[in-house]
């Protein structure tokens, strides 16, 4: 009886310093935003370091409670930012800013997905178990692993350790200081797919904490560091996030990547809207499919020769899609060969869709997508579609979605050697 009082103790001095925190950060007007485009503003999110963390987690905790009202998962959150700060209070990124501003900005890069409070929670604890210090003799490691899994539970703890760098090698002794180090790295993306083949959100994670490892990769002042983390985003994390279908993320990491490697272009690819630009083409297919939403699109590939735009059409369901593409092959010249029907035999990431190229003004192409809403939000949320409606409860989730991290898994070996120089890697189920 005494112990459970002392814990009912702690938890209540808990909910007070809760409180008094969710007062702090409602006291000034919110800044909402979403990162959810492809068209984000690199400029603005490195500033955003520059705003602290009570403005970050402000706007972290705004956008959350827009669709989870829970308030024990409001305080998860609250609490995590808590811990995260005490950890990293006396760190520094290489830019100067507080350490602590990371994993909030990785979160709300995360935000416009809508995952679940475990997840945002091990996202802003991502870096907490490998920085965690303690003086003396006691495991530092060890002492912060069993107090998240005391206050936030068995999920959340996994999803950080799955993150969490190697701490150490077999006969170290033996190697070099950088060797150590490059062997470290191995292992530690070694284990990121191990522990993702069990539950894929720990390389989400991952994702979105290289996106603004990426972004921010200016302030690195080491022109060695940056290009190897740039080359590795591109071979191993580019084709990850096409793999899972999350189409956002894989165009934002190559755009930073590609703003990285070539500042001088100022962070971005021109896209050339050619024929879109006219209105009155526009206009003619709004005519032709009714029924339908009608938008321009930039079609953005780091590797394709020409960065153009194409018109995306929005159906209600998947048989509209073949009627609306009937409709415009009755309206417009259908360029040979370049019909593509993603729905009868949709991409290894789930991605449905048809594609095709029209010829109008007997010389200009235009690209077209067909989709029906349900396509739509699957080709934008990837996997997080498959999270969403399992709420989380079954982190494996189907056999089929498993067969996409295990396929692309298989893929990023030969990646993962030529940038780390490994032997070959067995990833476990």
């Amino acid at each position: 009886m005494v112990l459970s009082g002392y814990f009912y103790m702690i938890q209540n001095m808990k909910n007070m310093k809760n409180l008094k925190l969710l007062q702090k950060i409602r006291k000034n007007k919110y800044y909402p935003f979403s990162f959810f485009s492809t068209h984000i503003n690199f400029d603005t999110i490195e500033k955003l370091e520059s705003e602290g963390e009570e403005f970050l987690f402000k706007n972290l905790l705004f956008l959350f409670e827009k669709y989870n009202k829970n308030s024990a998962d409001k305080n998860m959150l609250m609490n995590a930012f808590i811990l995260a700060k005490q950890v990293h209070k006396t760190q520094k990124r290489e830019s100067g800013a507080a350490f602590v501003t990371h994993p909030l900005i990785v979160a709300l890069l995360a935000i416009s997905y809508k995952p679940c409070a475990n997840f945002l929670t091990a996202t802003i604890l991502h870096d907490v178990i490998e920085d965690y210090k303690m003086e003396g003799s006691i495991d530092g490691r060890a002492y912060i692993s069993d107090k998240i899994k005391t206050e936030f539970g068995e999920v959340v703890y996994n999803l950080i350790e799955g993150v969490s760098k190697v701490q150490s090698i077999k006969n170290g002794k033996n190697f070099s200081k950088q060797s150590i180090k490059k062997e470290i790295d191995k292992k530690t993306i070694e284990k990121i797919f191990q522990h993702s083949s069990c539950d894929f959100r720990i390389l989400l994670i991952k994702l979105f904490d290289r996106l603004h490892n990426i972004i921010t990769i200016s302030g690195k002042k080491d022109p060695e560091k940056r290009r190897k983390k740039i080359e590795e985003a591109i071979t191993i994390y580019v084709a990850s996030a096409k793999r899972l279908g999350l189409w956002n993320v894989k165009i934002l990491l190559e755009n930073a990547c590609f703003r990285a490697l070539h500042s001088e272009y100022g962070g971005g690819v021109e896209k050339k809207g050619g024929a879109l630009e006219n209105p009155k083409i526009i206009n003619t297919i709004k005519k032709i499919v009714k029924n339908s939403k009608v938008s321009v699109e930039k079609n953005s590939e780091m590797n394709s020769e020409q960065h153009t735009s194409y018109i995306l059409i929005e159906t209600d369901n998947e048989d509209s899609c073949y009627t609306v593409f009937s409709q415009l092959n009755k309206a417009f010249y259908l360029k040979k060969d370049s019909f593509s029907d993603y729905i009868s035999r949709p991409k290894l990431n789930k991605y449905k869709a048809l594609h095709a190229n029209y010829i109008i003004n007997n010389s200009e192409i235009i690209e077209i997508h067909i989709v029906s809403s349900e396509m739509k939000k699957r080709n934008i949320f990837g996997v997080f579609v498959d999270i969403q409606n399992s709420d989380f409860s079954l982190p494996s989730l189907s056999s089929s979605s498993l067969n996409i991290l295990h396929t692309e898994s298989e893929q990023v070996l030969h990646n993962i050697k030529k940038i780390l120089l490994t032997p070959q890697l067995t990833i476990q189920s």
